[in-house]
């Protein structure tokens, strides 16, 4: 079994059943508004609100430290 495993995809669709077993979160670049229907076309102004509507997701996968 590798020491690893790499899991791509959306938080929002992918079932993350991996509470407290990941070691690093890495999302993409925030291009906001740069691109049409592109994460759900946010605006700049709106993107801090919107990322972090995560949080919850990404804090309960986290290995504790």
């Amino acid at each position: 079994m590798p020491a690893y495993h790499v899991i791509c995809g959306d938080c929002r669709e992918y079932p993350l059943n991996v509470k407290r077993q990941v070691d690093l979160i890495m999302t993409s670049p925030p291009y906001a508004d740069a691109r049409q229907k592109h994460y759900d076309s946010v605006k700049p102004e709106d993107y801090a609100n919107w990322f972090s509507s995560f949080n919850s997701v990404f804090w309960n996968t986290l290995k504790e430290s």
